[in-house]
């Protein structure tokens, strides 16, 4: 699967995922519960889009050291101190994150966005990033321009399942549509 030239079609629109989402105030919720205002402390966004959550981040936490990774860099934020152009799906991608580790790895809206197959290595290359994670996964169908991006569409037993093998869910919020999970997890 052409994961690149899906989504350079799909962020070249400027209305898609240009809007507020609630896991990420929910992330800042968890991160404000961990580090302060004065706090440095690395983290890495992986699948960071437009780039709305590091916006976010960087706003209440200005010392946080920030990476982000996607298929390209759609956000183009200069508050950025490292990106990394990865397809997560690629072994090569994800041995290259592994050269350095983070205190903190945000994953929002990007697991159902890959093919089942590589779940399990992709989840395990997060549990190897950072000793804690706050990953939320949408589970509706998403069609842009006659694509389906969310590629896995299983409900929360399935992801619980599949996060269970690398890492303690110490908190869990979904929308009471079954439509979004939210998790904060400590890898094992």
């Amino acid at each position: 699967m052409d994961y690149h030239s899906i989504y350079a079609n799909v962020f070249s629109d400027k209305n898609y995922s240009r809007f507020h989402h609630v896991q990420y105030d929910w992330v800042i919720e968890l991160l404000k519960k961990r580090y302060s205002i004065r706090d440095k402390f690395t983290l890495i966004d992986i699948g960071s889009g437009r780039g709305h959550m590091l916006k976010l981040i960087h706003n209440n936490f200005p010392k946080a050291v920030i990476t982000s990774v996607d298929l390209d860099n759609f956000h183009k934020l200069d508050f950025v101190e490292y990106f990394n152009k990865c397809d997560i799906t690629s072994s090569d991608d994800r041995n290259n994150l592994l050269k350095n580790k983070y205190d903190v790895l945000i994953n929002l809206d990007f697991l159902e966005h890959i093919e089942e197959i590589y779940i399990d290595d992709v989840l395990t290359t997060f549990h190897n990033l950072s000793p804690y994670s706050i990953i939320a996964v949408a589970n509706h169908s998403d069609i842009v321009n006659g694509v389906q991006l969310h590629l896995i569409q299983e409900n929360n037993d399935w992801w619980k399942s599949k996060l269970e093998d690398n890492f303690n869910i110490t908190h869990y919020r979904d929308n009471g549509e079954d439509t979004l999970y939210m998790y904060e997890v400590i890898s094992k």
